[in-house]
């Protein structure tokens, strides 16, 4: 999920990727992202609670001389 507007995104990528691009090329992008991810997402989604080791990294933070998991 994005968690910033279009706008936004659109001075990013130009800046960034040296493309100029329109909003509505970034919403139609990531539409079609969305639907090529839709069946992996769901497949992971099903799949991943069946696994027994998962190997994912939990970082941590030290404050005051203790580790705290984030």
């Amino acid at each position: 999920m994005v968690h910033t507007s279009y706008s936004s995104m659109k001075p990013f990528i130009a800046e960034v990727l040296g493309y100029p691009v329109s909003r509505g090329e970034i919403a139609n992008t990531l539409k079609k992202i969305s639907t090529t991810l839709k069946a992996p997402y769901e497949e992971a989604l099903d799949t991943l609670p069946e696994q027994p080791l998962l190997n994912i990294d939990k970082p941590r933070h030290k404050e005051n001389n203790h580790h705290f998991w984030t």
